[in-house]
């Protein structure tokens, strides 16, 4: 890009050169704007969950959809009930370490799943196993055994 403002620099007039080079910077400013927006939307994609765990977070309520892991990590730390819970603490901590890219988005989605059946609130129409195993080897979540 600086080669081709010095060339636009040995050419033409001088207003018209002005105007080449902000045109040539808006176009690497947009460029890289544009760079940064793919590589938030790639990481975006990356923590959705392949299908939303649907729940009813309070009795009479509507039916709420949790499509990624950062719903399921807002949701887990506004709740007030069952806080004490080791499925609560497996599906926050499922959850953060998914957004730091050390648990897999699939485990972070069980184990909020299971969180959601033992807490009362997942949907009865969800599509959920009757069983949810966090990681590929098929460890069960809550199990306390290490994955």
């Amino acid at each position: 890009m600086l080669a081709a403002a010095a060339l636009l620099f040995s050419v033409g007039s001088s207003s018209r050169k002005i105007g080449a080079v902000r045109n040539l910077l808006s176009c690497a400013a947009l460029t890289k704007a544009l760079q940064r927006r793919s590589e938030r939307a790639a990481i975006m994609n990356t923590l959705q969950f392949h299908m939303p765990v649907r729940i009813i977070p309070e009795r009479g309520r509507p039916v709420t959809e949790i499509y990624e892991v950062e719903e399921a990590l807002a949701f887990l730390q506004n709740r007030t009930e069952g806080l004490e819970s080791p499925l609560y603490q497996k599906a926050l901590n499922c959850c953060f370490d998914a957004i730091i890219d050390l648990e897999a988005t699939a485990d972070a989605r069980a184990a909020f799943t299971a969180y959601a059946r033992v807490a009362g609130i997942l949907a009865r129409d969800s599509t959920q196993p009757a069983i949810a195993f966090a990681n590929e080897a098929g460890t069960p979540i809550g199990t306390g055994i290490p994955h």
